[in-house]
This record gives C-alpha cells, sequence and structure tokens, in this order.
C-alpha cells in the first residue's frame, strides 16, 4: 500500500485589542506613559500606505527608528477591525519585505493606490501592552493603546487591561474614534 500523509500547519493569528483618541494634551499623556512603561519612549518615523481591498484593510508600512539599536524595518499588514468608537479587537498578519518599493509598486498596480498616512510616533511597552504617542500629518495628535492579545484568551480579559490602562492614562472611553488615520485623511 501507498503511504498516504496529511501535513496540516496550525497558524495562530496574532490578535489585539485597542482605541485611538485625539488628544491636545500629548505632554500630559506622556509623562504618564513613562511612569508606566517597561520600555521606550522608542522614536520612530512611519509612513503607512493603504491599498483598496475587498475585506479589511491591507497597508505597507515603513518604519524608520532614530533609536541605537532598533532597526528600520519594512511590514505588510492585512487586517480587519470593525469601524466603531469603543475598544476594537481585530487580527491581522504580517509579512515583513526587505523591498517596500518593488512590494508598494507591484500591490499599487494589481490594487490601486489608497491615502499614505505620514506619522511620528513615541513608543511605549507596558507588559504586553503598546502605547502609540503619534502625530499625523494632516491630522493632528493622538494616542494609542494595543493589548496584544495571548492564543485563547477571552476577548474580556485584554479589554478589563485596555480599561486600567486608559484610566491610569487619564483617557476617557467617550473619546475614543472609530476611523483609521487613513480614513480620516
Amino acid at each position: 500500500h501507498d503511504a498516504f500523509f496529511v501535513y496540516i500547519e496550525l497558524t495562530i493569528v496574532p490578535q489585539n485589542i485597542e482605541i485611538k483618541v485625539r488628544t491636545n494634551s500629548l505632554a500630559r499623556v506622556r509623562e504618564r506613559a513613562i511612569a508606566m512603561a517597561d520600555q521606550g519612549p522608542f522614536e520612530l518615523s512611519q509612513i503607512d500606505y493603504f491599498f483598496p481591498v475587498p475585506n479589511g484593510r491591507l497597508k505597507l508600512r515603513v518604519e524608520n527608528s532614530t533609536q541605537p539599536g532598533r532597526s528600520s524595518k519594512s511590514e505588510l499588514i492585512a487586517y480587519q477591525r470593525p469601524d466603531e468608537a469603543t475598544a476594537r479587537y481585530s487580527d491581522y498578519l504580517l509579512y515583513a519585505t526587505s523591498e517596500p518599493n518593488l512590494l508598494r509598486e507591484s500591490l499599487g498596480r494589481a490594487l490601486g493606490v489608497g491615502p499614505v498616512v505620514h506619522k511620528t510616533r513615541e513608543l511605549f511597552l507596558v507588559g504586553r501592552t503598546r502605547i502609540h504617542l503619534d502625530t499625523v500629518e494632516q491630522l493632528g495628535t493622538f494616542v494609542e493603546i494595543e493589548v496584544m492579545m495571548q492564543g485563547g484568551e477571552a476577548e474580556v480579559d485584554g479589554q478589563q487591561e485596555l480599561n486600567r490602562l486608559m484610566n491610569e492614562l487619564g483617557i476617557e472611553s467617550a473619546e475614543v474614534m472609530e476611523l483609521a488615520y487613513a480614513d480620516m485623511l
């Protein structure tokens, strides 16, 4: 008899729960983030190139770091996230590339070109959570909090951590925005 093998590879798709708020008091939030952070701030310059797709969102992020020991990187990011003015749960996939210009050109030819978002970001790490203090060209200043979910973890656990950090940073749930930067341009 011929042997028959089935190979199945299970991939756990990364997930997070996140919020975004516009702020005019980035300095106040920054002071609180510094006091809470395990690591950071890391100063980043990011350009996000969005592409129109039928499901979810697709962007190519080109990131440059000015921090010693922290390298620059480029990633294609596909993600699903509802547009709601509340904490949003999202699934995403990352694909690192060393050829961002070629990938951007290829995707642009195949899919068309969407908005381009230019921002500077200060990144703070608090355990498994990423706090971003963003200055976005043409839009202003924002705070994003992303709680990275563990495989099989209940969404309510991530929501509790997010609520705690919002409280410590002085962010009210009424301030939470529903739109992505690309949608605001």
